[in-house]
């Protein structure tokens, strides 16, 4: 086998043991880090794809894919945590074509800080 074959093999397993140990600590991390996470992965799958490592680049493009996701994830949560919303029907007068009044109701929501 040749050597620069095995240097490029073992650099690969130990990015996916990297990958491996460090996504499911993005779960505890702060949204910035989170985001961080994300732009640095994304960074390096471009890095790797750039110099022809298709292996580490998709691998790296999929941690990409899931810190992304957990990132939004974790901010819609976040948003739901911090406000609230409430919503009610208000009837609206409207007219038909012939001039008929009549009464309809719209949906109207108010977010508000908890």
């Amino acid at each position: 086998m040749n050597m620069k074959y095995m240097i490029v093999v073992i650099a690969i397993v130990f990015m996916a043991f990297v990958a491996i140990a460090v996504l499911p600590s993005t779960a505890y991390a702060s949204a910035a880090g989170k985001r961080n996470t994300a732009i640095g992965l994304g960074a390096a799958s471009i890095y790797e794809l750039s110099k022809g490592h298709t292996g580490a680049g998709l691998l790296l493009g999929a941690g990409t894919v899931y810190a992304v996701h957990k990132y939004n994830q974790g901010d819609k949560s976040h948003h739901k945590a911090v406000y609230k919303i409430s919503c009610k029907k208000v009837p609206v007068t409207r007219y038909t074509s012939a001039g008929t009044r009549y009464t309809a109701y719209k949906k109207v929501c108010k977010r508000y800080k908890v």
